[in-house]
């Protein structure tokens, strides 16, 4: 029987991916999975488990709100000096974000997003959490500012990649796939992240909307969902497990799939996702000069594997 939560996730992916609605059914109808909200604990829920349950609790879906509403705040933050040193050929470096008073506004907003989150993997519940100032809450609906609208989407889209990839952990342990633990993660990551923009063209046709433009959000939202491992996961696992594979690769396989432009805005919302991470992790990064969106989002990732070779150096 269908409950509030399996009917949820249901209406998020099929409201993210419409072109896929009679696969989505059909998946369902063959493995038969078991969505449930659970009550709230510590750490960071959403998993599939055994008999094909899928678990998550609205704690952790208030972490995922809110870094969206952290992401949108870094997009508007380090998207401006992205764009004026590549047309400009200065060189560029976090830093310089500090010395306006309205950079420090939004910067010290984006400090308390990620405290908050951190509260929050740390709480037993969302009772006693103080939420943070300005941000609407998950049941309030869409907001009807720009800004709060866009990081709606993106969230509604973000949450149906997490969703799929938990789905398929299901689909993989109903047909006996034996694969590794990496072998399955990345799996799962390739299976959502086609769902999303596999057949993406069919719905451009269908809706008429720009194809390029379907792309780069479905892509952001994607890269919203993979920032989100950077930011739950303890910076001592980022660099994996024995059942995960490292952050970085997950990522890196993301940027060599997305197929959008060197320019297109999914390159400068993830850079300023992974500079707000950069910078909430007081990680080292050199002044460099923005030739291409997606040049920066490489020197980024290069700069974090850097860091955590250098942390398990100096820990060795």
């Amino acid at each position: 029987m269908n409950n509030v939560a399996e009917n949820a996730v249901k209406i998020v992916i099929c409201a993210s991916a419409p072109e896929r609605e009679a696969e989505l059914s059909q998946m369902w109808e063959d493995h038969q999975p078991n969505v449930n909200q659970t009550d709230d604990k510590k750490g960071f829920t959403l998993e599939a488990g055994s008999f094909g349950l899928v678990l998550f609790d609205h704690k952790t879906m208030c972490q995922v709100w809110l870094l969206g509403f952290a992401a949108q705040h870094s997009f508007n933050l380090y998207l401006p000096y992205l764009i004026l040193s590549q047309t400009t050929g200065l060189s560029f470096s976090p830093a310089e974000t500090v010395t306006e008073q309205e950079a420090i506004d939004i910067k010290n907003k984006i400090s308390a997003l990620y405290r908050t989150i951190n509260e929050l993997k740390d709480a037993e519940s969302i009772t006693g959490i103080t939420w943070p100032s300005g941000i609407p809450k998950p049941d309030d609906g869409k907001p009807s500012d720009v800004n709060g609208s866009m990081v709606f989407d993106l969230l509604c889209m973000a949450s149906a990649y997490c969703f799929l990839h938990e789905l398929r952990h299901v689909q993989l342990r109903n047909l006996g796939d034996n694969l590794d633990p990496i072998q399955e993660e990345h799996e799962c990551d390739k299976y959502a992240r086609n769902f999303l923009i596999e057949k993406i063209e069919d719905y451009a046709q269908q809706s008429g909307y720009d194809l390029t433009l379907l792309k780069n959000k479905r892509g952001m939202a994607i890269a919203l969902a993979s920032i989100l491992l950077l930011v739950v996961t303890p910076e001592s696992h980022w660099q994996g497990s024995t059942s995960h594979p490292s952050v970085v690769s997950r990522i890196q396989e993301l940027v060599n799939a997305i197929g959008v432009s060197d320019n297109d805005y999914f390159w400068s919302y993830l850079a300023c996702l992974l500079l707000s991470v950069i910078s909430s992790r007081e990680i080292s990064i050199d002044s460099v000069i923005v030739k291409t969106q997606r040049e920066y989002c490489l020197v980024l990732l290069g700069a974090i594997n850097s860091h955590l070779t250098s942390r398990t150096t100096v820990t060795r």
